[in-house]
């Protein structure tokens, strides 16, 4: 019998410390930790490197340079972005010691896991993937609009999102699913 090659986003991921049984997790992650479309869709771009970073746009002449605005020497590609920048580093450093307060559930999270999903098994797995695709949108949408963050602001994004899958959840019924999810998170 004959195999195909793998296809390179998947090379890549495997690359980057993904095995092979977790490829079709990874794949299903953001669809299945957010009932927000535009959050999966963006999570999704990132898995398949195809999300629009200045580094990207540069290479297909819609940018003058693929340099971030923040790091004027480094290139603005989705692992700078998310990963090797300094703010990059500074908010998953906030991001983990907040999660940890917050959820009485001490975290350390690997690259992978924060440009792919948390794969391993823990509790409240999809809330923690939920909120780490929202922490990279609002990086993203920062640096766009070529703003520094604020970690406040991203607390209170998070706010914002529960009440959305509140509202959403109160639509379909449910309730119970949201409130284990984000068990948590909520303060009544």
């Amino acid at each position: 019998m004959n195999f195909l090659p793998v296809p390179s986003q998947k090379k890549t991921l495997i690359l980057r410390g993904i095995t092979k049984e977790n490829l079709n997790k990874i794949y299903l992650l953001p669809f299945k930790a957010t009932k927000e479309v535009k959050l999966a869709i963006f999570q999704h771009k990132i898995i398949h490197n195809i999300l629009a970073t200045n580094s990207m746009l540069y290479k297909v002449k819609k940018f003058a340079s693929p340099s971030y605005p923040f790091c004027s020497s480094d290139s603005q590609n989705i692992h700078h972005l998310f990963i090797s920048c300094l703010l990059a580093s500074s908010f998953w450093d906030k991001f983990q010691t907040w999660y940890s307060t917050v959820s009485n559930a001490h975290i350390l999270l690997s690259e992978p896991e924060v440009l792919f999903g948390v794969t391993r098994l823990c509790t409240r797995r999809l809330t923690l993937d939920h909120l780490i695709m929202l922490g990279k949108h609002f990086l993203y949408i920062n640096a766009l609009n070529s703003i520094i963050f604020v970690f406040s602001d991203f607390i209170s994004l998070v706010q914002d999102e529960m009440e959305i899958e509140k509202y959403i959840a109160a639509t379909l019924n449910g309730e119970m699913e949201f409130r284990q999810k984000w068990k948590f998170f909520l303060t009544s």
